[in-house]
């Protein structure tokens, strides 16, 4: 198998033709040891349901400027029909007493959809995905996203949901990303990278999460 990285996931969660979930068994009112074996019996259950995963991090920022982490679980499939998928995800998210799990699928916005309490509500909806620096809390607002691999590997690397407006680009990057990106080279694919007034394709994008272009390529 490939190993995971954040442009797959980055492709992943862009990508119209997958159902994405992420998932945690974490509480914040729990003890570790509680919710360590919460998430092991949650990856067990994703293994029973025939579902791989990446290992994740979620990064939360509370009221008071501190910031807490939760471990988790990115579920990716592709399905013809995600009914099944987000019956079984919220299914998953309301055992393990969860309020509500991030879940991408074909044709609709991210969102975090309820799983207790008024189970399928949805919290919020999300149209920009934009890059998080898990060292510098000014990098996002709420929280962010990271692989648990890249902890340790690559610090700087995470990505965050932004609700903005549905006038707002998929992919962006703030200003000050943005004004610091290289001018268009033929190393960029053929794609004018500056171009669109704010709408990040491709290769932009992963620019702008500090992963390298060679050729065309990652």
């Amino acid at each position: 198998m490939k190993e995971d990285s954040l442009p797959h996931t980055i492709n992943q969660i862009t990508n119209d033709d997958l159902n994405v979930c992420f998932i945690t068994a974490y509480e914040g009112d729990k003890p570790k040891e509680e919710n360590e074996a919460a998430n092991k019996n949650l990856e067990r259950d994703l293994r029973r349901l025939g579902y791989g995963f990446t290992k994740t991090i979620g990064g939360f920022k509370y009221e008071d400027g501190s910031i807490g982490h939760e471990p988790g679980y990115k579920v990716a499939v592709r399905e013809p029909d995600p009914t099944s998928f987000i019956e079984e995800m919220m299914a998953l998210g309301n055992k393990y007493n969860q309020w509500s799990i991030l879940l991408k699928t074909p044709g609709e916005k991210a969102k975090y959809i309820r799983t207790t309490g008024p189970v399928g509500d949805v919290d919020v909806e999300f149209n920009k995905v934009s890059h998080a620096n898990p060292i510098d809390p000014k990098t996002f607002d709420a929280g962010y996203t990271q692989l648990q691999k890249d902890v340790k590997k690559n610090p700087t690397r995470a990505f965050k949901y932004e609700a903005g407006s549905d006038e707002d680009a998929l992919l962006t990057l703030t200003e000050a990303e943005y004004n610091q990106l290289p001018e268009y080279t033929e190393k960029t694919g053929g794609r004018n990278i500056k171009g669109g007034n704010g709408w990040i394709v491709y290769h932009l994008t992963r620019k702008g999460l500090g992963l390298d272009i060679v050729e065309g390529k990652l």
